[in-house]
């Protein structure tokens, strides 16, 4: 996969949303009151959406990593790479210490080689697939623990603490509201976590437009992350 391919899969990705849309929601937003079938698409929309916006952007983070460790292999120092090194030290100085295990940035800087040697070496390849294994979601908090160390500011205010963990920022994106993917969370929770009656409980004062509205919004939270990584991190 190339920085092009990265792109199109965030476009990609709001096709989809979009095809899904017409697929479940489509048919019932004349709709006053839920019934069963309009609930069962709702919440088969909400929960496809969310699953593949997690899906591309944990895809997306491997192959940038992956990306970045065939680039330092080849005799370019990645930046991402040291990023994910350097931030994989600060989580073991925090749980053990002042132990380096890592080459110091200057170091990673100017030999491509220890970088590409170190990212398998110390651990810090294993901790980045281990984490990724270990993502639940497109929440706000996961998706800045999962692009923050790479160096993608998102502009939510918290890319400072990384910065005092050795992350240097690479590219930015304009701010994101907090709320586009707070709902879009929140939908996909009361649906693929609660029952028929519960689920038509909580959505009964929502609006089916409203449904699509939220989630996407946050479809296109999770594309522009993409996009980003794709025109700035690669």
């Amino acid at each position: 996969m190339n920085r092009r391919d990265v792109i199109r899969s965030a476009d990609s990705l709001v096709r989809r949303e979009q095809y899904l849309h017409q697929r479940f929601i489509l048919p019932h937003l004349g709709i006053s009151v839920w019934n069963s079938a309009a609930l069962d698409m709702a919440a088969s929309y909400v929960g496809l959406a969310h699953a593949e916006s997690e899906a591309l952007l944990e895809e997306t983070v491997q192959k940038v990593l992956l990306h970045a460790h065939n680039s330092a292999s080849s005799g370019y120092s990645h930046p991402v790479l040291i990023n994910a090194i350097r931030y994989y030290q600060s989580v073991v100085t925090e749980k053990l210490g002042s132990i380096d295990i890592v080459p110091q940035r200057r170091v990673l800087v100017s030999d491509a080689q220890r970088l590409a040697e170190a990212w398998t070496s110390s651990g810090a390849s294993s901790f980045w697939s281990q984490s990724l294994e270990r993502n639940h979601g497109a929440g706000l908090k996961y998706v800045e623990r999962l692009v923050q160390p790479l160096g993608l500011d998102l502009g939510t205010g918290t890319f400072s603490k990384l910065e005092s963990r050795g992350v240097k920022r690479i590219g930015k994106m304009s701010p994101l509201t907090p709320t586009d993917l707070s709902e879009f969370v929140t939908l996909r929770g009361r649906a693929m976590h609660t029952s028929t009656d519960s689920f038509q409980f909580k959505v009964k004062n929502i609006r089916p437009i409203e449904i699509r509205q939220s989630t996407m919004r946050g479809t296109a939270v999770i594309g522009r992350m993409v996009r980003t990584v794709g025109t700035k991190l690669w």
